[in-house]
This record gives structure tokens, C-alpha cells and sequence, in this order.
């Protein structure tokens, strides 16, 4: 296709009548002229040249002859001829509505000289059935010249339209000629020039510019219909663009919404566990404080105020006379602080070594708090034996517990935390309060024991059955249902307790008696007694 090509020069998309040709113009002129030569003041009036004529003028002349020539048969030739005239009549206005508009007196020109031919003719029924039938042929090549004008209003059409016109002119002017040459010239002329022969050319002329006119108008409905398909093409690839932007749109929309729902879930459910875990924090806090308050309801004192009386009376009892120096390098002892896994030992002596004995626990507490190292216990600061207020095995063990929570109360969350204050208040036997110290021992990795057992001021059995309790609770922790080591230090001061607990004697470190305990004797002069107080800090080593 050629770059210039332009399919607005075959059809225009804004449909608008294009003023009628210059040829139009002078054929018309011609004609006035003609007339106005030719024929006679009255004749031109007949053809109304100074006023309108349409086709009903026509229609009725049609109509007269056919009511004329009926009488003589409606099988004569001049009838036929007229009534198919009469049905063709309609096919000049489709070339003159075209002109209507803006030469209405081009329309008026033909009407008037066709009617007038046919008028002068009626009454010569060859005549009549020659002009009927030359004005039919014509009216054959001009169907539709009116809708395709109109659907394609282009420049050539429109000279098209012109061309017509002018040879039916030509025609109408012809016809006058042929009417003026009176009877017997048209006798002359029958015979040297056949009515058929005056016409033909002028028959063949329309022919070819009807023809014409159909190619042009099949042409420019291909070059619209061409034009219609790229537009289409054009409108596809927009289409396209369109749908993958909007696609694109979308695919970024729903990232968007999705980022946004995925920030509003995480922000919700952030402050969903938030609260939560401040609900739970709240709850194990409020459920601690219950558990801690009943335990503390003993008859023990506060490990503390056990701890600072036990350490008073050990710092007078060095004062006096001095330190002992058993415990500094015992091998049992120091391979029960060694080891990695979880045992015990039994300090075990006579009432004359009680205060050794009772020294050596405030000793490994305070060691063992120097360290860091998590550590409970159960000291006797009153021997006196007449005391009423004797305390049980379970109060030795709720005793325990206080201390475990107390160190360990930032460890016990909602996962770990498996107590409950009705876990303690329902607790009535030594196997659940077993438990219960096992439960708060919960991601301890480490604890260390000391436990007085003449804090019972009992028969040994008791005493036994309480460290066999202990003992059986190590059993546990060794099988791996809690991962805390836990070292154990009793201190009896009768022998009993140990066998009556079943201990093996590789596990107990007896204390010599008084006379062996290697005491230094204060002297009496006062140098010496600032020399004894020096000596009041413990020489035990452990290694944890």
C-alpha cells in the first residue's frame, strides 16, 4: 500500500454531501439555453422553466396515458410499455434527490421537459411506447444512486453523480429535438435512423457511468471496510496494552494488599501474643504469689535469719578457739564438689562435734553463694531439746520449695510453669511435696542442699526416711526427667541416721571426736587473743 494512500479520498467518516460538479452546472445552463432557443414563449412555459416541477407532476402524465391507452387493451404494446415505465419512475429520484438540496431547479428541469415529451406524445401510441421505453432503460441503470451518494459523499461521486445527470440532460434535450421534428420527419427518421439508434449512445454512456459508479462505490466499501480491520488491529493492540497493564495493576495491587494484610496480621498478631503474654505473665505472677504466700506460712525461720544466727555463733565459737582445719583437705569432700553429675555426702558426727559439724554448713553456704551458685538449705541455730515447736518432714520440704521459687521465679513462664497454688494446698504427703520441689526445679541447671536433719529433733527413722526421700529423688534426676544436678550435704550429729537411711559408707565423712578435732586453744595472753581472731575465716576449699 502506497505511504500515500488515504482512505478518507474513497469515504469520508463524517458522512457529508459534497456540492454538486461544475459539469452539473454547465449542463444545466445548456439546457436553458437550448430550450430557450428551440422551443416556442408557450413551450417553455409548458416545461416550467421559471417555476417547480416534481414527480407526481410526472406520476400524473404517467397515469393519464396508462387511463388513455387502458381502453385499447392492457395487452398492447404502448401499454406494457408505459406501465413499466410507471414502476421505474422512482429510480430518477434517487439521482435527483441527490441534487435537491442544493439545486433544487436541476430536478425541476427534467421533470418539466420529461413531462412535457411525454405529454406531446400521448396521443401517437408509437411514440409513446418509443419514449416508455428508452425512459426505462434509463431508469435500469439507476438504482440505489441516492444511497450510494450518501454512504460514500466523495469528491469523485459526487462528479459521478454529475456525469449522470448531464447525460440524462442530454437525453431530455434530445428527446425535445426529436418531439420539435414533427410527424413527418419522425416517418423519415423510422426508416433512415431507427428511434433504437437516436438513443444508444446515450443509453450506453449511462450504462457505462452507472456502471462506474457501482465499482466506485464496491471500492470504497472495501477501503472502508480495509480501514475498519486495522483500526480493529489497532483497537486489538490497545486492548492488549490495556488488559496487561491492568493485569499488572492488579498483580501489584494484590502484592500491595497482600504486604499490607501480611503487616496487619504480623502487627495484630504481635499484639495478640503481647497481650497474651502479658495476660500469662500476669497470671504465672498472680499464681506465683499465691503459691509463695502459703508456703512461707512455717514454722522454720526465714533461711536468712537461720543463716546470720548459725554465723554468729560459728564467728564466737572461732573467736574462742580458733578454727578447724578437718575439712580444708578431705578428698571425699572435694570429689563430691567436683563432679559433673548429680550426689551427695553426709557429714556425720557425735554431740561433741555438733558445732563442727554446724560450722562446716555455714562454711559450704557461704562458699557456694560467693560462687554464684544457686544454693537452699535447712540450718538448726537453736540444740536446745526442749523446744515445742518441732517441725515435720513436710516442713522441711515446703521449707525447700520457698527458697527453689524464690531463685528460680524468673525461669517459671507460662510453659514451664506447671504449679498451681491447689497443687500445694492439696498437697498432704512427702511423695507430693517430692514432686512439687522436682516441678520448681524446672530449667535449674544447678542446685546445691544443705540440710540439718537435727532440725527434727526425731527418732532417726525420721531422719532416715527423709534422706531416703532425697536419695530416691536424685534416682529421678539421673534417669533424665529433669536436667538439674543437685548436690546434697546432710549433717547429723549421731550416727544412726545414716545407717537407719541405708547410706554407704564410702558416701559419710565423720568428724573425729573433741579431742582430735585439732582445735587451737586460745591463749591467755592478749597478743595472742588478736592473733585467734585473725584466724576466724574458714580454710575450706571446694572446687564447683
Amino acid at each position: 500500500m502506497s505511504a500515500s494512500f488515504s482512505p478518507g479520498a474513497w469515504y469520508p467518516k463524517d458522512i457529508e454531501p459534497q456540492p454538486m460538479a461544475s459539469l452539473a452546472d454547465e449542463s444545466y445552463n445548456n439546457a436553458v439555453k437550448h430550450f430557450g432557443e428551440k422551443l416556442t414563449r408557450d413551450e417553455c412555459k409548458r416545461i416550467w422553466l421559471n417555476d417547480k416541477h416534481t414527480i407526481e407532476d410526472v406520476q400524473q402524465a404517467i397515469k393519464d396515458a396508462q387511463t388513455a391507452y387502458e381502453a385499447k387493451g392492457k395487452d398492447s404494446k404502448t401499454y406494457l410499455w408505459i406501465q413499466k415505465f410507471s414502476s421505474r419512475v422512482l429510480h430518477y429520484a434517487d439521482i435527483f434527490d441527490t441534487l435537491t438540496q442544493h439545486h433544487p431547479e436541476y430536478v425541476s428541469l427534467v421533470w418539466g421537459a420529461i413531462k412535457f415529451v411525454f405529454v406531446g406524445v400521448v396521443n401517437h401510441g408509437e411514440l409513446v411506447a418509443q419514449l416508455s421505453k428508452a425512459l426505462s432503460s434509463i431508469a435500469d441503470f439507476l438504482p440505489h444512486v441516492e444511497l450510494k451518494s450518501v454512504l460514500y459523499p466523495t469528491k469523485r461521486m459526487s462528479e459521478l453523480v454529475a456525469i449522470i445527470y448531464a447525460q440524462i440532460i442530454r437525453f431530455v434535450i434530445r428527446a425535445v429535438n426529436w418531439y420539435k421534428e414533427g410527424r413527418f420527419k419522425h416517418m423519415l427518421t423510422s426508416i433512415t435512423r431507427p428511434y433504437a439508434l437516436r438513443f444508444k449512445d446515450l443509453l450506453d454512456d449511462l450504462k457505462t457511468s452507472s456502471r462506474q459508479l457501482d465499482q466506485l462505490a464496491v471500492a470504497a466499501a472495501m477501503v472502508e471496510q480495509r480501514d475498519m480491520h486495522l483500526e480493529q488491529k489497532i483497537s486489538h493492540q490497545v486492548l492488549l496494552e490495556v488488559r496487561n497493564m491492568i493485569q499488572e495493576l492488579r498483580t501489584i495491587g494484590l502484592k500491595s494488599i497482600d504486604k499490607y494484610t501480611n503487616g496487619l496480621f504480623s502487627a495484630n498478631h504481635g499484639l495478640n501474643m503481647a497481650s497474651l503474654l502479658d495476660t500469662n505473665k500476669r497470671v504465672c505472677d498472680i499464681q506465683l504469689s499465691q503459691i509463695l504466700t502459703f508456703v512461707a506460712s512455717s514454722i522454720l525461720q526465714s533461711p536468712e535469719t537461720t543463716r546470720k544466727l548459725c554465723s554468729a555463733m560459728r564467728n564466737r565459737r572461732r573467736f574462742q578457739h580458733g578454727v578447724s582445719s578437718f575439712f580444708a583437705s578431705t578428698p571425699k569432700l572435694q570429689e563430691w564438689s567436683s563432679t559433673k553429675s548429680s550426689s551427695h555426702i553426709s557429714i556425720s558426727g557425735s554431740y561433741a562435734t555438733r558445732h563442727c559439724a554446724q560450722d562446716f554448713a555455714v562454711d559450704v553456704i557461704s562458699l557456694i553463694c560467693e560462687s554464684r551458685i544457686p544454693v537452699i538449705w535447712i540450718l538448726n541455730p537453736n540444740l536446745s531439746e526442749d523446744s515445742t515447736t518441732v517441725p515435720t518432714t513436710i516442713d522441711i520440704l515446703k521449707h525447700l520449695v520457698l527458697q527453689i521459687l524464690q531463685i528460680n521465679q524468673h525461669r517459671l513462664t507460662e510453659k514451664s510453669l506447671s504449679l498451681s497454688a491447689t497443687q500445694f494446698q492439696c498437697a498432704k504427703s512427702e511423695e507430693k511435696w517430692f514432686d512439687l520441689l522436682v516441678s520448681a526445679l524446672m530449667d535449674l541447671p544447678l542446685l546445691y542442699i544443705v540440710v540439718d536433719l537435727e532440725v527434727l529433733k526425731s527418732a532417726p527413722a525420721e531422719k532416715g526416711l527423709l534422706v531416703h526421700g532425697f536419695l530416691n529423688l536424685m534416682k529421678r534426676l539421673s534417669s533424665g526427667s529433669v536436667d538439674t544436678v543437685m548436690k546434697i550435704v546432710f549433717i547429723s550429729y549421731f550416727e544412726s541416721v545414716t545407717s537407719a537411711a541405708d547410706i554407704p559408707t564410702n558416701e559419710v565423712l565423720r568428724i573425729p571426736k573433741a579431742t582430735d578435732t585439732m582445735y587451737k586453744s586460745r591463749k591467755r595472753n592478749k597478743r595472742q587473743m588478736y592473733t585467734n581472731r585473725s584466724k576466724t575465716i574458714s580454710t575450706l576449699k571446694l572446687r564447683f
